[in-house]
This record gives structure tokens, sequence and C-alpha cells, in this order.
């Protein structure tokens, strides 16, 4: 196998808000399968465009692109790019409809900005007040809401012509650590998971989202010695094999101290794609990109990486490359988009939603709301 075919496992960082000529040498030479910007890649919409496009033309169209823009805390374009609140606040207002409108217009301009992948929703279910990490990022506290208003948000994504990405599998929100900084524990028993954590994935399933990204997190009903993105128990039996997922498997970032115990960046990426990973994040740098691909390569060599999971892997990619592409959407113009700011009245209509609540408008009960779940067909071609 060629070793820029397991490149295409990588999507990579990149250091700064350019690419100088080196560094343009050294992705062509990588030519990973994407990469991820950050803010330290951002200053204006004239450079993030440039930098998309410079990025597209080393790597031609099968590489994503792609970020991280969920609302809140996590969103990597700010103004004049839309500056959304976190989803709790969607989710107070129970609207799908108010929902796929955010993911639409949040989409549109992630899509003019070049980018094909948003790593949003998040399908987490806000179940411990005491989690530093998720919080408010998650729609809901209860399990079938977060599914109906997290595909909501990823149909109005894939409206503007950007790729969905559902997260974290089986569930981040009942952690009491940040995987950012250490790794967290899970101790809820397997009936409390199917009830809890793994409602909003089970829907993502069956609405056929594209990708799917893995937590740093150790579930121990699922697998007691090692975290989700490590893990053939969690990845390949359970999500593979019992609830059926034929999409992309993307890990959470390989350069989280939550893994540190597990090994080296090198490898790590090959022990995620034997778990059953089809793309790992080496979100740091390229020089993060290049130890992830050069472990990939190694581990191949030695024989430890199965031909036939890598082979997998490598068709699933091609289905997503071409669900990147969708016919009939046109990726807008930047610079009119923001002039026009079609956030505003998206926002003013959550403001009207949150408004009406206050004032002790008429809801549906808690139990004609679980009743209502999300179009399972909103992804199917």
């Amino acid at each position: 196998m060629p070793s820029n075919d397991l490149s295409r496992l990588v999507v990579t960082g990149l250091d700064g808000p350019r690419l100088d000529a080196r560094s343009r040498r050294r992705l062509e030479r990588l030519a990973p399968g994407g990469v991820i910007l950050f803010r330290r890649n951002v200053v204006d919409p004239v450079q993030v465009r440039e930098l998309t496009r410079d990025v597209r033309s080393i790597l031609g169209r099968r590489a994503i692109v792609s970020l991280d823009q969920e609302g809140g805390r996590v969103q990597r374009l700010r103004a004049p790019f839309a500056e959304w609140p976190p989803m709790r606040r969607i989710g107070a207002v129970d609207s799908p409809a108010l929902a796929r409108e955010v993911g639409r217009t949040l989409g549109r301009e992630v899509a003019a900005a070049g980018f094909d992948c948003d790593f949003a929703p998040v399908l987490d279910v806000d179940s411990n007040p005491a989690n530093p990490v998720i919080g408010d990022r998650s729609f809901h506290r209860e399990p079938a809401a977060v599914a109906r208003l997290a595909l909501a948000f990823a149909a109005g994504l894939r409206d503007a012509g950007v790729l969905a990405c559902g997260k974290h599998f089986p569930g981040h929100g009942d952690t009491e650590v940040d995987s950012h900084h250490a790794l967290p524990v899970v101790r809820r028993g397997l009936q409390s998971l199917r009830k809890l954590e793994l409602v909003p994935f089970r829907a993502a399933i069956r609405a056929r989202l594209p990708m799917l990204m893995t937590a740093h997190v150790v579930y121990t009903a699922l697998d007691p010695d090692r975290p989700a993105t490590l893990s053939p128990a969690i990845l390949r039996s359970l999500l593979r094999e019992h609830m059926g997922f034929r999409g992309v498997v993307a890990s959470d970032d390989l350069g989280m101290h939550a893994l540190d115990a597990f090994g080296s960046r090198a490898e790590l990426g090959a022990a995620a794609v034997s778990a059953g990973c089809d793309l790992v994040l080496a979100c740091g740098s390229l020089d993060q990109g290049e130890e992830v691909a050069a472990g990939l390569r190694a581990a191949w060599r030695r024989g430890s990486l199965d031909p036939e999971h890598v082979g997998a892997a490598l068709r699933r990619l091609d289905v997503l490359h071409r669900a990147s592409r969708p016919r009939g959407i046109r990726r807008p113009a930047l610079a009119p988009l923001l002039r026009r700011a079609e956030w505003a009245p998206v926002l003013a209509r959550l403001g009207r939603l949150e408004d009406r609540r206050l004032a002790g408008h008429r809801r549906p009960s808690p139990g004609a709301r679980a009743a209502r779940r999300p179009d399972p067909t909103v992804f199917r071609a």
C-alpha cells in the first residue's frame, strides 16, 4: 500500500494563518486526508478564505477542510462572522425548526469561508452539572431532546452543503474531568448508558449522519481498560456491529492529555485505527500530523495494522468525500454573505422564542416533546 494511502487517515493541524513555501512542500508531501483549522489559523475573513483555497490547491478535492464551529465557547470563526450562542439556549426553546435554521445559517458562512466539514453538533447529554468541558455545549439534559435538536442542526449544515460530525461517542456528558487535561472515567452501568448517553447516537445512526467523533473517556461498563478512541469493544463491537453505524469514525485530537498514558502520538494513531477509527486527528501542528502519519507507516511495516480494516476505512472516506460535494448547492461568496448578516433574523427569532418562554407561553408537555423524533430521512440520498 502506498504511504500516501495511510496519510489519508490523518487530519492535521497547521501552525499559523498562512502557508509559507516550506509548509506548502510539507503539506504536499504528507498528503493528509484533511486539515483542521483553529483560532491560531484565523485572522480575518479574507485571510481564512485564502488559507482554505491554498490548502485545497495543494491537497485537491479528496481532502476535507474542517473546523469546530459549534457556537458558544467553541467557534473558531468570530466577528465579522456570526457569533452564535451556546446550544443550550437553542435547547431551552426546544424548536427543531430554529435549530435547523441555525445550522443552515452557520453552515453557509462556514462553506463560504472554504470549509467542507464542521465537527458539530455535540450529541452529548448534559447529564452532569459538574462537567467542565461539555455543559452548555450540549443541547439539553434530556436525551430525546438532544437527538431531536442536534440532528435538526446537522440537517441545517447539510442544507448548506457542509458535512456534520456528531460527537463525542459514546457520550461525554457525564464526566467530571476535561479530557484535554486528564482521562475521564464514566462508571454508569450498561442499562443506564443505553437509556441516556447512547440515545442521541442511535438517532444519529438512524438518520445516517455521515460521521461521528470518539470520546477520550473510559466507560467501565464497556471497556474498563481503554478509552473509547482506543477501544475495539466500543468502536468495532458496539458502534459498528451492534449499533450498525456505516459512516466515518473520527478520533478526537490525539494530542489531548487524556491519552498520555497510552503511548506517543505515533503509537496512538495506529492504536486508534486498529480500534476502529477511520480518521485520526493531530490538531496541534503540521509536525504532529507528520508524526502520526509516520506512526501509521511504521505500524504497517510491522504488520500491526489489519489491511482489511485499513481498506474499509479508505472506502468509507471515499464515500465521505463524495458526500462533501452535494449536487445543487453552491458555495456562497463570502464578502456579500457577511454584509447581509443572515444570522441577525435567526438570532432575533431565538430572542422572541426565549421571551415567550419566559413569559410563560404554553409549551407541550414533557411527554409530548419526548414523543417527537428526528426525521430519519434527512441525510438519505
